[in-house]
């Protein structure tokens, strides 16, 4: 397991043994190319819903994860958010 606190250290995520990616960084526009590159390196993604630029607490930033992006799942502390998640078959940590 690792953690993607800064979009320089992409690369050297990508290229490291790990199966599973907290992604703690990133943004509306550059999140689903990220989740992509991980995703692709064999990796499978999870988003830090609190700290991605320009998601809230909604339910819909849920969605916008689960339709604009191929994360695995999300992390959140957000009840709301878990519900919503566990609706659209997507993972979920709390």
């Amino acid at each position: 397991m690792a953690a993607l606190c800064r979009e320089e250290d992409l690369d050297d995520l990508c290229l490291s043994r790990v199966k599973l990616a907290y992604i703690f960084c990133g943004n509306l526009k550059t999140l689903p190319s990220i989740v992509e590159r991980v995703r692709k390196a064999g990796i499978e993604p999870f988003v830090y819903m609190d700290f991605i630029d320009g998601l809230s607490s909604k339910d819909s930033a849920v969605e916008f994860v689960k339709y604009y992006t191929s994360a695995a799942g999300i992390v959140t502390t957000k009840s709301n958010q878990v519900r919503r998640s566990k609706a659209l078959d997507l993972g979920s940590v709390i």
